[in-house]
């Protein structure tokens, strides 16, 4: 008796799971557009997990897809669980109604495919319940936001065919491990992988021409990219910015960048445009062909701890430094111009050596530098000072001038507002222990320094920083 009831109870089971996984599963084919909805019952829309569909599809099917990935047309959630969905076979038409709406102030905003064979704007926006997509192998291009938000997405296959991929098409895609992109594609827009914080190398497209703003922005994975193409025309700011990438690399007929030891510059390598942030290296010498570095070339280069700017450099571009980790610097420019948050938020930056002539420090041009406790300026005139380029607070800032300009440079902090607070001082530089000879050495005419400032004998090997005692400065290889 009981063995009978035994069996009788795993078959039930066993019919139940073969139940449960038919639900789970499906394979449609759409006869008609718009008719999809007829092909799923009430049951199976929240409970099948695996989708595959072929036929062609409007913006009916698409609100029903949304539904079952967990979203309606007003972006609520929804009780759907499709988490794998393949339209390879598929075809998506134009019509049929809106998958998609958002209030904007007093009006809403309707979304509906526009034309053949496109991922339309907003199409899975949300879409959370989606882990792995094929798109229609007919697919010409991916409208924005199109995947963005769907934070559970590990896999999207993107077909060949796709030459268009808008801003922010798969923004925020936090679980994306990787992408294979089509090599039609020109143009990676703005923001269109920002935040995937999951994604660790790309591959770039043979016929790639323009990489946007923000491209890959807050992809704190990213470590390997392929090499750049030759078809590369232009890189916008911030395409890599807070990124892992640990070297850069460039086709040898690119006529617009070069790559040196994993930095990023242009054809002339007169500019530095891209610092590897996830490089491991704690200091780097800028060559002396470079005369400007470019904005938000070193952020967030944490491990990046000394650097020197060298004679001819003539501009730090806005941003250049922002976020990285430097904790002293020196510069042997003449002339130099630093723009505005050049070098915010190097939160471990505690010593600075201009040991040339400084020509303007923009605004909160180091802005957040909690431990900077001193910076030094050489030069025989005072730069041209914007607002609050200091903000010190926990640590008092000491600023080293020359005797004869401490006046002129208590007067322009004061009157331009240069630090923020009074947690400064301003300073006769021979009493700052670097740039001036000492008594004891009055009877020679230079100092020897090494790149970061630290006295050094003239006998030691290495590059040397001269400062002769009529205020010039000079470097030297030693040998």
């Amino acid at each position: 008796m009981q063995i009978s009831t035994i069996r009788k109870s795993i078959t039930t089971l066993a019919l139940l799971l073969v139940f449960s996984v038919s639900h789970a599963q499906k394979v449609v084919k759409v006869e008609k557009p718009g008719e999809l909805s007829k092909q799923i019952t009430s049951s199976e829309k929240f409970s099948i997990t695996d989708l595959t569909i072929s036929g062609s599809i409007n913006g009916a099917d698409i609100l029903c897809l949304r539904e079952m990935a967990g979203r309606d047309i007003e972006g609520k959630p929804t009780e759907g669980k499709l988490s794998t969905l393949d339209l390879s076979g598929a075809k998506i038409v134009a019509n049929g109604g809106n998958y998609y709406q958002v209030k904007r102030g007093m009006f809403t905003k309707y979304y509906a495919p526009a034309y053949d064979d496109e991922v339309s704007a907003y199409m899975f926006y949300q879409c959370q319940a989606l882990i792995t997509l094929k798109l229609p192998t007919t697919t010409k291009s991916i409208e924005q936001n199109a995947f963005s938000g769907c934070t559970s997405l590990t896999e999207c296959i993107i077909p060949q065919s796709v030459a268009i991929m808008r801003e922010n098409a798969f923004k925020d895609c936090g679980k994306l491990a990787s992408i294979a992109l089509p090599n039609s594609l020109k143009e990676i827009s703005k923001c269109a992988f920002a935040g995937c914080k999951s994604l660790t190398s790309v591959t770039f497209p043979s016929q790639l021409e323009k990489i946007d703003a923000q491209a890959f922005e807050n992809c704190t994975s990213l470590a390997t990219l392929s090499e750049l193409p030759s078809s590369l025309l232009e890189i916008e700011e911030k395409a890599f910015y807070n990124t892992a990438v640990t070297a850069y690399t460039v086709a040898e007929d690119n006529d617009y960048y070069c790559a040196s030891n994993g930095v990023l510059y242009d054809a002339d390598k007169i500019s530095i445009q891209l610092y590897p942030s996830g490089s491991s290296a704690t200091s780097f010498e800028i060559p002396g062909s470079v005369g400007e570095i470019d904005e938000y070339a070193f952020a967030y280069a944490k491990n990046l701890k000394n650097i020197c700017l060298p004679e001819g450099l003539t501009n730090v571009s806005k941003y250049a430094f922002e976020h990285a980790g430097l904790e002293q610097f020196t510069s042997l420019a003449s002339n130099l111009s630093i723009g505005e948050s050049a070098f915010s938020d190097c939160v471990e930056l505690q010593t600075v050596d201009f040991k040339g002539a400084i020509g303007g420090i923009g605004n909160y041009a180091f802005k957040n530098n909690k431990k900077l406790s001193i910076v030094r300026f050489t030069g025989s005139a005072m730069p041209e000072f914007g607002q609050y380029v200091f903000t010190p607070k926990a640590v008092k800032l000491k600023v080293y001038v020359e005797k004869n300009l401490i006046d002129k440079f208590k007067d322009a902090f004061t009157s331009k507002k240069v630090a923020l607070g009074a947690m400064y001082e301003i300073l006769d530089i021979t009493t700052s222990g670097i740039a001036k000879q000492s008594v004891h050495e009055s009877n020679i005419d230079k100092v020897h320094f090494d790149v970061c400032g630290r006295k050094i004998s003239k006998h030691d090997k290495g590059l040397h920083i001269i400062q002769y005692s009529d205020g010039r400065v000079v470097k030297r290889m030693v040998k």
